[in-house]
Order: C-alpha cells, then sequence, then structure tokens
C-alpha cells in the first residue's frame, strides 16, 4: 500500500504540536515541584526529543512483528505506556532531581495520559499539513 506526504514541511507539525503540549505539561511540573522550576520551553523540547528517539526505536522493534504475526501495531500502543513512564520519569530526573517514588508517580502518571492525549493534534496536524495519503 504506497503512501506519503505532499507538502515535507508538514512533517514538522507532529513535533511542534507535541513540544508545545509538553512545554504546557512542565508548567504543571513546576508548580509540583516547586523548588526547582524549570524553563518550560526547554523541558518541552527535550521531552519531545526523548520521545522521537524512544518512539522510533521502539517503532524499529515493533515493526517485524507486522510481518510475522500481524500483531505489530498492538505491540507498538502496548509499549508505548510503560516508554512514556520512562520519558516522563528521565525527564523529572534531568530537571528536577533525584525524587521519592511516591513524589513522582502522580506527575508521571498524567504525564503518560498527556503524551496520549496530545497524540490526537499531532497526528491530525500532520496529516492536515502535510497531506499524508495512502493509495
Amino acid at each position: 500500500m504506497p503512501g506519503g506526504f505532499s507538502e515535507p514541511l508538514g512533517l514538522l507539525a507532529f513535533p511542534l504540536i507535541k513540544a508545545g503540549g509538553y512545554a504546557a505539561f512542565a508548567i504543571y511540573l513546576n508548580r509540583h515541584f516547586p523548588d526547582s522550576t524549570r524553563n518550560i520551553a526547554y523541558v518541552g523540547m527535550s521531552r519531545m526529543l526523548i520521545g522521537l528517539v524512544f518512539g522510533t526505536v521502539l517503532a524499529l522493534l515493533s515493526f517485524p512483528f507486522v510481518f510475522v504475526s500481524g500483531l505489530g501495531l498492538l505491540i507498538y500502543i502496548f509499549g508505548l505506556i510503560p516508554v512514556r513512564c520512562l520519558e516522563w520519569w528521565i525527564i523529572i530526573r534531568i530537571f528536577y532531581g533525584s525524587k521519592p517514588w511516591n513524589e513522582v508517580k502522580v506527575p508521571i502518571t498524567f504525564g503518560t495520559i498527556w503524551s496520549f492525549v496530545l497524540d490526537i493534534p499531532a497526528l491530525i496536524g500532520a496529516v492536515y499539513t502535510a497531506s499524508f495519503w495512502i493509495c
């Protein structure tokens, strides 16, 4: 099934929407950890970059299962849950310092949910601006 993007600059929609949404979430993190507030743009951009790396690795690992069992997409989607928890833990650790689990479990949970919520406008933005097509 061929597919492609007719507008390459539209590919920026996904990471920009994600970075902006993660920067907005950093406002919550700054309020949750008031002793170590950080620049929300740095937090948002860092979280987006970490997500691109981890998401790409997960996609590469789950892709062979598309051909073997047809479960590659399910493996990817359900694999995103622990991966996104790890990504938020890394961000909190880098920007807000080492914290005990009881202080980070709620922000990690909310951040993971927020990551999935941001997938909706980010994917719509990528499809709309990049004119993604599948024949």
